[in-house]
Protein backbone atom coordinates (compact mmCIF):
# COMPACT_ATOMS: atom_id res chain seq x y z
CA UNK A 1 0.00 0.00 0.00
CA UNK A 2 2.22 2.34 1.11
CA UNK A 3 4.27 1.96 -2.79
CA UNK A 4 0.45 2.98 -3.81
CA UNK A 5 0.13 6.02 -1.99
CA UNK A 6 3.93 7.02 -3.51
CA UNK A 7 3.77 5.83 -7.12
CA UNK A 8 0.03 8.30 -7.00
CA UNK A 9 1.80 11.01 -5.34
CA UNK A 10 4.52 10.74 -8.29
CA UNK A 11 1.47 10.80 -10.88
CA UNK A 12 -0.03 14.01 -9.54
CA UNK A 13 2.71 15.90 -8.49
CA UNK A 14 5.54 15.10 -11.12
CA UNK A 15 3.51 16.23 -14.04
CA UNK A 16 2.05 19.20 -12.09
CA UNK A 17 5.94 20.18 -11.17
CA UNK A 18 6.94 19.84 -14.68
CA UNK A 19 4.11 22.34 -15.58
CA UNK A 20 5.10 24.80 -12.92
CA UNK A 21 8.12 24.47 -13.84
CA UNK A 22 8.42 25.20 -17.94
CA UNK A 23 4.63 25.95 -18.77
CA UNK A 24 3.96 29.52 -18.61
CA UNK A 25 0.81 30.06 -16.58
CA UNK A 26 -1.44 32.59 -16.51
CA UNK A 27 -0.82 34.34 -13.12
CA UNK A 28 -2.86 37.44 -13.55
CA UNK A 29 -6.54 38.63 -13.08
CA UNK A 30 -8.57 41.13 -15.39
CA UNK A 31 -9.20 44.82 -14.22
CA UNK A 32 -10.77 47.93 -15.53
CA UNK A 33 -8.76 50.62 -15.39
CA UNK A 34 -9.69 54.26 -16.56
CA UNK A 35 -7.17 56.28 -19.38
CA UNK A 36 -7.47 59.08 -21.45
CA UNK A 37 -7.58 58.65 -25.09
CA UNK A 38 -8.32 60.39 -28.62
CA UNK A 39 -11.81 59.73 -30.25
CA UNK A 40 -11.57 60.59 -34.11
CA UNK A 41 -13.89 60.75 -36.44
CA UNK A 42 -16.27 62.32 -39.32
CA UNK A 43 -19.36 63.26 -37.82
CA UNK A 44 -22.82 63.21 -39.96
CA UNK A 45 -25.59 65.52 -39.30
CA UNK A 46 -28.78 65.31 -38.01
CA UNK A 47 -30.26 64.31 -41.92
CA UNK A 48 -27.11 62.04 -41.83
CA UNK A 49 -25.12 64.18 -44.46
CA UNK A 50 -21.20 64.32 -43.31
CA UNK A 51 -20.67 67.47 -41.29
CA UNK A 52 -19.82 70.78 -43.52
CA UNK A 53 -16.71 72.62 -42.86
CA UNK A 54 -17.79 76.13 -40.58
CA UNK A 55 -15.44 77.79 -43.06
CA UNK A 56 -11.99 75.83 -42.76
CA UNK A 57 -9.31 75.45 -45.16
CA UNK A 58 -7.96 72.43 -46.09
CA UNK A 59 -5.97 71.18 -44.12
CA UNK A 60 -2.88 69.87 -46.58
CA UNK A 61 -0.95 66.78 -45.74
CA UNK A 62 2.45 68.03 -44.20
CA UNK A 63 0.19 69.58 -41.41
CA UNK A 64 -0.09 66.32 -40.69
CA UNK A 65 3.63 65.13 -40.80
CA UNK A 66 4.27 65.88 -37.06
CA UNK A 67 1.99 63.51 -35.99
CA UNK A 68 2.46 60.24 -37.71
CA UNK A 69 -0.37 58.47 -35.60
CA UNK A 70 -2.96 61.09 -36.45
CA UNK A 71 -1.29 60.85 -39.83
CA UNK A 72 -1.82 57.12 -40.33
CA UNK A 73 -5.47 57.15 -38.41
CA UNK A 74 -7.32 60.17 -40.55
CA UNK A 75 -5.90 58.23 -43.67
CA UNK A 76 -7.20 54.68 -42.91
CA UNK A 77 -10.93 56.56 -41.88
CA UNK A 78 -10.90 57.89 -45.34
CA UNK A 79 -9.39 54.66 -47.20
CA UNK A 80 -12.37 52.85 -45.13
CA UNK A 81 -14.65 56.18 -46.53
CA UNK A 82 -13.97 56.04 -50.12
CA UNK A 83 -13.87 51.99 -49.85
CA UNK A 84 -17.79 51.64 -48.76
CA UNK A 85 -19.28 55.18 -50.07
CA UNK A 86 -20.22 56.66 -46.78
CA UNK A 87 -20.07 60.63 -46.10
CA UNK A 88 -19.12 59.75 -42.41
CA UNK A 89 -17.67 57.37 -39.54
CA UNK A 90 -18.09 57.41 -35.96
CA UNK A 91 -16.45 59.09 -33.55
CA UNK A 92 -14.74 56.13 -32.36
CA UNK A 93 -11.58 55.96 -29.77
CA UNK A 94 -8.36 55.81 -31.55
CA UNK A 95 -6.33 53.65 -29.34
CA UNK A 96 -2.59 54.00 -31.39
CA UNK A 97 -3.21 57.99 -31.04
CA UNK A 98 -0.70 59.22 -28.45
CA UNK A 99 -2.71 61.58 -26.39
CA UNK A 100 -0.56 63.86 -25.80
CA UNK A 101 0.12 63.92 -30.10
CA UNK A 102 -3.47 64.78 -30.31
CA UNK A 103 -2.89 67.61 -28.31
CA UNK A 104 0.00 68.87 -29.67
CA UNK A 105 -1.27 68.86 -33.08
CA UNK A 106 -5.40 70.28 -31.86
CA UNK A 107 -3.16 73.42 -29.94
CA UNK A 108 -1.62 74.13 -33.74
CA UNK A 109 -4.11 73.63 -36.40
CA UNK A 110 -7.69 72.59 -33.91
CA UNK A 111 -8.73 74.45 -30.74
CA UNK A 112 -12.13 73.24 -31.41
CA UNK A 113 -10.92 69.70 -31.95
CA UNK A 114 -12.53 70.08 -36.01
CA UNK A 115 -10.32 70.52 -39.02
CA UNK A 116 -11.17 69.56 -42.24
CA UNK A 117 -9.03 67.38 -44.97
CA UNK A 118 -9.14 66.22 -48.04
CA UNK A 119 -12.82 67.95 -48.40
CA UNK A 120 -14.51 66.11 -44.79
CA UNK A 121 -14.41 67.70 -41.55
CA UNK A 122 -13.03 65.61 -39.23
CA UNK A 123 -13.86 65.90 -35.29
CA UNK A 124 -11.65 65.01 -32.11
CA UNK A 125 -11.42 65.22 -28.78
CA UNK A 126 -9.60 63.38 -25.90
CA UNK A 127 -11.90 61.90 -23.58
CA UNK A 128 -11.35 59.51 -20.25
CA UNK A 129 -12.45 55.65 -21.23
CA UNK A 130 -12.60 52.22 -19.48
CA UNK A 131 -10.09 49.48 -20.38
CA UNK A 132 -9.56 46.37 -19.73
CA UNK A 133 -5.90 45.42 -17.51
CA UNK A 134 -4.00 42.43 -16.68
CA UNK A 135 -2.72 42.55 -13.22
CA UNK A 136 -0.44 39.85 -11.73
CA UNK A 137 -1.03 38.51 -8.87
CA UNK A 138 1.89 39.21 -6.46
CA UNK A 139 4.36 36.36 -6.24
CA UNK A 140 2.20 33.82 -8.00
CA UNK A 141 4.65 33.00 -10.62
CA UNK A 142 7.56 32.82 -8.17
CA UNK A 143 5.69 30.75 -5.64
CA UNK A 144 4.47 28.34 -8.57
CA UNK A 145 7.75 27.52 -9.84
CA UNK A 146 9.43 26.92 -6.34
CA UNK A 147 6.26 24.75 -5.40
CA UNK A 148 7.11 22.95 -9.02
CA UNK A 149 10.59 22.18 -8.42
CA UNK A 150 9.97 20.73 -4.97
CA UNK A 151 7.24 18.65 -6.56
CA UNK A 152 9.68 16.86 -8.81
CA UNK A 153 12.28 16.23 -6.19
CA UNK A 154 9.70 14.61 -4.15
CA UNK A 155 8.09 12.74 -6.83
CA UNK A 156 11.68 11.81 -7.52
CA UNK A 157 12.14 10.34 -4.04
CA UNK A 158 8.78 9.06 -3.79
CA UNK A 159 9.47 6.78 -7.43
CA UNK A 160 12.70 5.27 -6.36
CA UNK A 161 11.00 3.54 -3.69
CA UNK A 162 9.16 1.66 -5.89
CA UNK A 163 11.48 0.02 -7.49
CA UNK A 164 12.62 -2.77 -5.84
CA UNK A 165 14.47 -5.55 -6.38
CA UNK A 166 12.83 -8.74 -7.56
CA UNK A 167 12.26 -11.55 -4.55
CA UNK A 168 14.52 -14.59 -5.26
CA UNK A 169 13.00 -17.74 -7.01
CA UNK A 170 10.09 -16.13 -7.99
CA UNK A 171 8.55 -14.23 -11.60
CA UNK A 172 7.97 -10.83 -11.38
CA UNK A 173 4.99 -10.11 -13.25
CA UNK A 174 5.64 -6.56 -14.06
CA UNK A 175 9.34 -6.41 -14.65
CA UNK A 176 11.46 -3.24 -13.49
CA UNK A 177 12.15 -1.66 -16.60
CA UNK A 178 8.68 -2.18 -17.93
CA UNK A 179 7.56 -0.49 -15.02
CA UNK A 180 9.80 2.18 -15.05
CA UNK A 181 8.48 2.87 -19.09
CA UNK A 182 4.93 2.66 -17.45
CA UNK A 183 5.58 5.22 -15.01
CA UNK A 184 7.17 7.86 -17.64
CA UNK A 185 4.57 7.31 -20.29
CA UNK A 186 1.99 7.87 -17.94
CA UNK A 187 3.78 10.98 -15.87
CA UNK A 188 4.23 12.35 -19.42
CA UNK A 189 0.70 11.53 -20.99
CA UNK A 190 -0.42 13.43 -17.64
CA UNK A 191 1.10 16.91 -18.03
CA UNK A 192 -1.24 18.26 -20.29
CA UNK A 193 -4.08 17.34 -18.14
CA UNK A 194 -2.37 19.04 -14.94
CA UNK A 195 -1.71 21.92 -16.98
CA UNK A 196 -5.86 21.98 -17.65
CA UNK A 197 -6.30 21.26 -13.96
CA UNK A 198 -3.59 24.01 -12.76
CA UNK A 199 -5.15 26.36 -14.75
CA UNK A 200 -8.74 25.80 -13.64
CA UNK A 201 -7.31 25.54 -9.99
CA UNK A 202 -5.71 28.77 -10.39
CA UNK A 203 -8.31 30.91 -11.49
CA UNK A 204 -10.59 29.28 -8.52
CA UNK A 205 -8.33 29.62 -5.79
CA UNK A 206 -6.39 33.20 -7.26
CA UNK A 207 -9.10 34.72 -9.54
CA UNK A 208 -6.92 34.48 -12.22
CA UNK A 209 -7.61 34.85 -15.61
CA UNK A 210 -8.13 31.43 -17.26
CA UNK A 211 -6.31 30.32 -20.63
CA UNK A 212 -8.04 26.53 -21.46
CA UNK A 213 -11.94 28.28 -19.82
CA UNK A 214 -13.46 25.26 -21.22
CA UNK A 215 -15.61 22.83 -19.89
CA UNK A 216 -14.16 19.53 -21.86
CA UNK A 217 -10.47 20.60 -21.33
CA UNK A 218 -11.46 21.48 -17.06
CA UNK A 219 -13.21 18.49 -16.79
CA UNK A 220 -10.42 16.72 -18.31
CA UNK A 221 -7.82 17.50 -16.17
CA UNK A 222 -10.16 16.91 -13.15
CA UNK A 223 -10.61 13.34 -14.27
CA UNK A 224 -7.75 12.56 -14.90
CA UNK A 225 -5.37 14.27 -12.15
CA UNK A 226 -8.30 13.63 -9.23
CA UNK A 227 -9.75 10.32 -10.56
CA UNK A 228 -7.44 7.99 -13.21
CA UNK A 229 -4.52 8.58 -11.73
CA UNK A 230 -5.09 6.76 -8.18
CA UNK A 231 -6.65 3.73 -10.47
CA UNK A 232 -3.52 3.51 -12.43
CA UNK A 233 -1.04 3.77 -9.59
CA UNK A 234 -2.79 1.15 -8.03
CA UNK A 235 -2.67 -0.83 -11.35
CA UNK A 236 0.97 -0.04 -11.70
CA UNK A 237 1.69 -1.27 -8.24
CA UNK A 238 -0.25 -4.31 -8.28
CA UNK A 239 1.94 -5.38 -11.67
CA UNK A 240 4.78 -4.46 -9.94
CA UNK A 241 4.24 -6.25 -6.74
CA UNK A 242 3.02 -9.47 -8.17
CA UNK A 243 5.67 -12.21 -7.85
CA UNK A 244 4.60 -15.70 -8.77
CA UNK A 245 6.38 -19.33 -7.44
CA UNK A 246 6.07 -22.24 -9.42
CA UNK A 247 7.66 -25.39 -7.83
CA UNK A 248 7.08 -29.27 -7.88
CA UNK A 249 4.66 -29.03 -5.57
CA UNK A 250 2.90 -25.32 -4.95
CA UNK A 251 1.75 -22.63 -6.66
CA UNK A 252 2.08 -19.36 -4.44
CA UNK A 253 1.32 -15.56 -6.06
CA UNK A 254 2.18 -12.74 -3.83
CA UNK A 255 0.45 -9.39 -5.18
CA UNK A 256 -0.24 -5.48 -3.65
CA UNK A 257 -2.84 -6.97 -0.80
CA UNK A 258 -0.78 -10.53 0.55
CA UNK A 259 0.02 -13.62 -0.83
CA UNK A 260 -2.12 -16.67 -1.44
CA UNK A 261 -0.64 -20.62 -2.41
CA UNK A 262 -2.07 -23.96 -4.16
CA UNK A 263 -0.52 -27.11 -3.89
CA UNK A 264 -0.85 -29.01 -7.18
CA UNK A 265 -3.41 -31.42 -5.80
CA UNK A 266 -5.45 -29.11 -5.21
CA UNK A 267 -5.84 -27.78 -8.84
CA UNK A 268 -9.65 -27.25 -10.43
CA UNK A 269 -9.27 -25.68 -13.48
CA UNK A 270 -6.89 -22.59 -15.76
CA UNK A 271 -8.58 -20.02 -17.91
CA UNK A 272 -7.83 -17.16 -19.46
CA UNK A 273 -9.93 -14.31 -18.20
CA UNK A 274 -10.74 -10.68 -19.99
CA UNK A 275 -10.98 -7.42 -17.76
CA UNK A 276 -12.69 -4.69 -19.34
CA UNK A 277 -13.29 -0.67 -18.73
CA UNK A 278 -16.43 0.69 -19.64
CA UNK A 279 -16.24 3.31 -22.58
CA UNK A 280 -18.24 5.25 -25.01
CA UNK A 281 -18.31 4.16 -28.84
CA UNK A 282 -20.43 6.54 -31.23
CA UNK A 283 -21.98 7.50 -27.81
CA UNK A 284 -23.14 4.01 -27.26
CA UNK A 285 -21.78 2.43 -23.79
CA UNK A 286 -19.72 -0.47 -24.97
CA UNK A 287 -17.19 -2.69 -23.47
CA UNK A 288 -12.89 -2.30 -24.08
CA UNK A 289 -10.58 -4.91 -22.75
CA UNK A 290 -7.39 -3.60 -21.14
CA UNK A 291 -6.03 -7.03 -19.98
CA UNK A 292 -6.30 -10.60 -20.14
CA UNK A 293 -5.56 -12.41 -16.84
CA UNK A 294 -4.51 -15.88 -16.24
CA UNK A 295 -6.60 -17.77 -13.55
CA UNK A 296 -5.88 -20.78 -11.11
CA UNK A 297 -8.64 -22.41 -9.48
CA UNK A 298 -8.00 -24.83 -6.69
CA UNK A 299 -8.96 -25.16 -2.93
CA UNK A 300 -11.29 -23.05 -2.94
CA UNK A 301 -9.12 -19.98 -4.13
CA UNK A 302 -8.07 -18.62 -7.40
CA UNK A 303 -4.83 -16.70 -8.16
CA UNK A 304 -5.43 -14.61 -10.99
CA UNK A 305 -2.07 -13.47 -12.44
CA UNK A 306 -2.06 -10.28 -14.36
CA UNK A 307 -1.21 -9.93 -17.92
CA UNK A 308 2.82 -8.92 -18.30
CA UNK A 309 4.29 -6.27 -20.11
CA UNK A 310 6.34 -8.07 -21.86
CA UNK A 311 5.44 -11.81 -23.66
CA UNK A 312 8.64 -13.10 -22.20
CA UNK A 313 7.86 -13.62 -18.75
CA UNK A 314 4.10 -15.09 -20.05
CA UNK A 315 6.12 -17.64 -21.86
CA UNK A 316 8.47 -18.25 -18.66
CA UNK A 317 5.22 -18.46 -16.94
CA UNK A 318 3.52 -21.24 -19.21
CA UNK A 319 6.73 -23.00 -19.67
CA UNK A 320 7.28 -22.89 -15.58
CA UNK A 321 3.67 -24.49 -15.17
CA UNK A 322 4.41 -26.94 -18.20
CA UNK A 323 7.33 -28.40 -16.46
CA UNK A 324 5.45 -28.60 -12.76
CA UNK A 325 2.60 -29.28 -13.44
CA UNK A 326 0.89 -32.92 -13.48
CA UNK A 327 0.58 -34.75 -16.75
CA UNK A 328 -3.27 -34.24 -17.65
CA UNK A 329 -3.52 -30.66 -16.96
CA UNK A 330 -0.39 -30.49 -19.79
CA UNK A 331 -2.88 -30.18 -22.52
CA UNK A 332 -5.06 -27.05 -20.53
CA UNK A 333 -1.88 -25.48 -20.08
CA UNK A 334 -1.15 -25.40 -23.39
CA UNK A 335 -4.59 -24.34 -24.35
CA UNK A 336 -5.01 -21.82 -22.05
CA UNK A 337 -1.18 -20.26 -23.28
CA UNK A 338 -2.42 -19.95 -26.95
CA UNK A 339 -4.84 -18.04 -25.97
CA UNK A 340 -2.91 -15.76 -23.04
CA UNK A 341 -0.27 -15.13 -25.73
CA UNK A 342 -2.55 -13.98 -28.57
CA UNK A 343 -3.01 -10.33 -29.34
CA UNK A 344 -6.89 -10.50 -29.37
Amino acid sequence: MRNWLRRWMAYVLFPAGLVLLFVPLSTHRSGYAERDAVFLGVPATPEGDAAQAPALAALPPEDLAATPALQAAVREIVADLDLFGKPWSYVLSRPDIPPEEWTSFQSLHAPDGIFQYENRVFEGRLSPETIQIQIEVPHLRTGGRIAGGVFVLLSVLALAGCHAAPPAGGIRIGRRSAIVIWDVIIIAVGVPFSLWFLDMLFAHVFQTAPEWKEDITWGMGFFMVVLSNPVLALITTAMAAQTLWITRDTLRLKGLFGSSSMAWTELEGIAVAHAFTPRKAGGVPASHRVMKLLEIHGGGSTLRILEPPYASTKKLILEKLAEHAPGEWQERIATAGKEWLSKW
